[in-house]
């Protein structure tokens, strides 16, 4: 499911980002690794690793179509 949303076309930029950092960070790579591939900052990234699991739960409930 994250895959598809942060490809999708109509997925809000910003939801698109955040599923891209959690499949990045959920595949091991460091926040500078993170950073680096999607061009956002490592203090973006850092946030989303002290806000919750990265495992695609902090994306609940958020609106967006799928």
């Amino acid at each position: 499911m994250l895959e598809r949303l942060a490809n999708r076309r109509k997925s809000a930029q910003a939801m698109a980002m955040k599923a891209r950092i959690v499949i990045n960070c959920a595949k091991g790579l460091a926040n500078r690794g993170v950073a680096a591939k999607l061009g956002v900052s490592e203090a973006m990234i850092g946030k989303w690793r002290r806000n919750g699991p990265l495992d695609g739960s902090v994306l609940v409930g958020m609106s967006y179509t799928v």
